[in-house]
């Protein structure tokens, strides 16, 4: 029978903390090392023009910039669905108007410890707002048939093809594009 038998947590960060565990596995242990942090939410989001916002960043681990849909970290006072309206405010300068919930998934089972909260909301630009773009945060909208070629062409590679998968599944979600 498999179980942790023993868990050793280093914090690293305010946002990050390697958690070893030490697994009985049948008849022996092993040493496995997991990174601990906070959930995370990812937003496909539509505008009335039909039109989908997406986010140009740098991406540390992969050393470099990449396509991805609106998201972030869910902070300890939030809820996924708090954050899910943040994130898409900070990042697009969209309010989101109709919320659909996704799903809860493991972003990565084998070394993370959080889930992804993933949504697909219809939104508008509230022009009481002055959207001022994050910095290093390039916003863009593009039509269904550029996000998917997007993520078929490389351009997109992360979790977020399969958000996109996702929502584009929903019979409710569907019929809107």
């Amino acid at each position: 029978m498999e179980k942790v038998i023993n868990r050793k947590e280093t914090v690293l960060s305010p946002w990050l903390t390697l958690v070893e565990k030490t697994v009985q596995l049948n008849s022996r242990e092993a040493v496995y090392h997991c990174l601990k942090q906070d959930d995370y939410v990812t937003v496909m989001a539509l505008t009335e023009g039909k039109k989908i916002p997406i986010v140009r960043q740098f991406r540390v681990g992969i050393e470099a910039y990449y396509w991805e849909l609106p998201g972030g970290l869910v902070d300890k006072n939030q809820t996924p669905e708090m954050a899910c309206k943040t994130e898409l405010l900070e990042e697009t300068g969209l309010v989101a108007k109709d919320i659909h919930y996704l799903g809860k998934y493991v972003p990565d089972s084998g070394r993370l410890e959080n889930y992804l909260h993933s949504f697909f909301v219809t939104a508008f630009q509230d022009s009481e707002h002055k959207f001022i773009p994050e910095v290093d945060v390039e916003p863009r909208f593009v039509t269904l048939e550029e996000l998917i070629q997007m993520a078929v062409s490389g351009q997109i590679v992360n979790h977020h093809i399969s958000i996109i998968f996702l929502a584009l599944q929903n019979p409710a979600i569907e019929k809107l594009f």
